[in-house]
């Protein structure tokens, strides 16, 4: 697909606010999830967004709302993530199994779901706030709670957004996942935690000792890079981190952003995009992380009137740039 160019234009399901966004890597087929009135829904693209199809088939699947997809490859195989279900289906959405991850008392808030690029689908992590990380290494059939991992409160800004759990694209078992009691690291598929210590961010003089992780994303075109959105509890601005060595250690790139999440462009190196937080919807950096510009002309503001057609802006503000998965 070429860059586009100009401004952004409204395109989504009529079925309320977007809370998650997702595409197959080969970017032909968008999935997306809706809730308005605590009535779900998941809708399915076939033409980049300009027109969209209700495709649920599962009533279970409308109890929550979806908090995270993964797209394999041709838009045929589709994990989706409501509440403490797992869904799964083969058929490109025409059909769906469901499986009950956890029960007792359900954490409404958003899980993340990460699939190990490595393992052709079969091993998946979600966690859960209030509870850990649990794994399926059978495609999702069967799920167990990794009982040493570490466990985000309900209620921070972690555990709030869905996304501070990344998977290394290159190293087998390597999982980094994003707290509100700062970064941690697994080798091991899980099954040990940087010996449960909190990572702290330092250079240049900024140190958190105990920071909100909100979002990692590995570099997909320089793999060895990842990048980390962080805070200090409570403050509604990031800092900007990079780390070039599987997250041991990381440099400081810039502080004070408005975001939540950080997005590295899957064909342009040293390209960024940030979901905006409050003043923008989209910003983007075209030097490493350095800088960052507005880049939403044509979007209305966070905070500003309903544009035309029925879109909504939901709260997840998922970017997906031209290609890659939510």
């Amino acid at each position: 697909r070429a860059v586009p160019t100009g401004s952004w234009q409204p395109s989504a399901p009529p079925g309320g606010g977007i809370t998650v966004l997702a595409s197959d890597p080969a970017f032909q087929t968008f999935f997306a999830g809706t809730w308005v009135g605590n009535v779900g829904g998941v809708w399915k693209s076939t033409d980049a967004g300009s027109s969209w199809t209700h495709i649920i088939r599962s009533q279970d699947i409308f109890t929550f709302p979806m908090s995270d997809f993964w797209v394999a490859s041709g838009g045929q195989t589709v994990y989706a993530l409501g509440g403490p279900t797992f869904f799964k289906s083969t058929d490109g959405g025409e059909n769906w199994s469901e499986v009950t991850i956890f029960t007792g008392n359900v954490n409404t808030d958003p899980e993340a779901m990460a699939v190990d690029p490595l393992s052709n689908g079969s091993t998946i992590y979600v966690s859960a706030t209030g509870r850990g990380l649990y794994k399926s290494s059978d495609g999702g059939q069967t799920w167990c709670l990794l009982p040493s991992s570490p466990v985000i409160s309900p209620g921070t800004l972690s555990g709030s957004l869905h996304n501070p759990l990344a998977l290394d694209p290159v190293h087998a078992g390597t999982i980094l996942y994003g707290t509100d009691h700062g970064l941690y690291i697994s080798k091991d598929g899980g099954s040990t935690w940087s010996v449960g210590i909190t990572l702290s961010f330092s250079s240049s003089g900024v140190t958190y000792a105990d920071p909100w992780v909100e979002s990692i994303a590995f570099d997909p075109i320089a793999q060895d890079a990842i990048f980390a959105l962080a805070s200090e509890p409570g403050l509604d601005v990031s800092d900007l981190f990079e780390s070039t060595d599987g997250g041991s250690s990381w440099t400081y790139l810039t502080n004070d952003l408005d975001a939540f999440r950080v997005i590295p462009d899957p064909n342009v190196a040293t390209t960024l995009w940030l979901s905006g937080f409050s003043n923008h919807a989209v910003y983007k950096s075209t030097d490493g992380g350095h800088t960052f510009l507005p880049s939403d002309s044509g979007m209305r503001p966070l905070n500003g009137p309903t544009p035309p057609n029925g879109f909504q802006a939901g709260w997840n503000g998922t970017i997906l740039p031209l290609s890659g998965s939510s």
